[in-house]
């Protein structure tokens, strides 16, 4: 009976036993010849050898056959092994270390990214902001002027009573009030509605005589208007919509959907004529038919009189 008593002892004489073995076994006879040939090429490539050049090939035998005669070189099955199981190891530890080193590289890169990233969106976001007031600021100062100088002129011409004087001094106090200060049109609950291209081009059209006169006016407050105008336009291309401040595209695009209109009114002209055409000669069909059987049907009551 065996026992747990020298269990250790008799592993490592059994092991022992087996690497001399092992160790009576060429190599040659133990290892495929090329040890950078796959078996999958030993086996579905056969004829590989045929491709290489004899001279080449006269120069690998030679080779090998020194390698096979050098002294050297005459290592057992066992050492062979553990040379390649450290082979492997070792590439196996180069490949965690070049992966490490990507992903630290990587984490590094995005990390750097989105710092320059929020740094540039904040900085974005602060000057237009600092635009946007600026520019509902001289708004806001251009429509009160105006509102002065329409209440001013209202109450000079319009002056016929003190009734009539205290009523639009009540009236321009209204409309001077600051109603539209601290509104926010594009926060506001208003529906945006669709503009078609015709009407968008008509107010591209408008827009841009305003800020060629503007430019002549007010050179610096037009520069202003434009780069705001800019910043908003990349704001929505951002967001995914489709911006239109092009006047020549949009007449291209207009008279694309013209054209495209008219093709489909008379595609649509043709298939009516065709429905009515082919309702026609249905009907036609249809009463010639009925025309022959009740023909067919007196005749066969004539021919049964006789």
């Amino acid at each position: 009976m065996w026992s747990l008593d020298g269990l250790e002892g008799r592993l490592k004489e059994h092991s022992e036993f087996i690497d001399s073995l092992m160790c009576l076994i060429p190599p040659k006879h133990y290892f495929k010849n090329d040890p950078n040939a796959s078996d999958d090429e030993e086996k579905f490539q056969p004829n590989k050898k045929k491709r290489i050049p004899k001279q080449v090939l006269k120069e690998q035998k030679k080779q090998a056959k020194r390698q096979k005669l050098d002294p050297n070189n005459l290592k057992t099955v066992q050492e062979l092994q553990i040379e390649k199981l450290h082979k492997i190891q070792q590439e196996k530890q180069k490949e965690k270390e070049q992966k490490d080193d990507e992903v630290n590289k990587e984490e590094d890169d995005e990390d750097e990214d989105d710092d320059e990233i929020e740094y540039d969106v904040d900085v974005k976001i602060e000057k237009k902001d600092s635009d946007e007031e600026q520019i509902e600021k001289d708004t806001d100062d251009e429509e009160e002027e105006e509102n002065d100088k329409e209440s001013q002129s209202d109450l000079v011409d319009g002056a016929e009573s003190d009734e009539d004087d205290k009523n639009k001094i009540i009236t321009v106090a209204k409309n001077n009030g600051d109603i539209k200060k601290g509104v926010d049109i594009k926060k506001s609950g208003s529906v945006k509605r669709k503009i078609d291209d015709v009407h968008l081009k008509v107010k591209l059209q408008d827009k841009i005589v305003k800020i060629g006169r503007l430019k002549r006016l007010d050179p610096e407050k037009a520069a202003e208007l434009q780069v705001k105008e800019a910043w908003d336009k990349a704001f929505l291309k951002a967001q995914g919509e489709k911006v239109k401040d092009d006047p020549k595209l949009l007449a291209k695009t207009i008279k694309k959907k013209i054209i495209k209109k008219r093709k489909s009114e008379k595609a649509w002209e043709d298939r009516i004529e065709s429905v009515e055409k082919s309702m026609a000669e249905r009907q036609k069909t249809r009463t010639e038919n009925i025309k022959a059987r009740i023909d067919a049907k007196n005749k066969k009551k004539k021919n049964k009189r006789k």
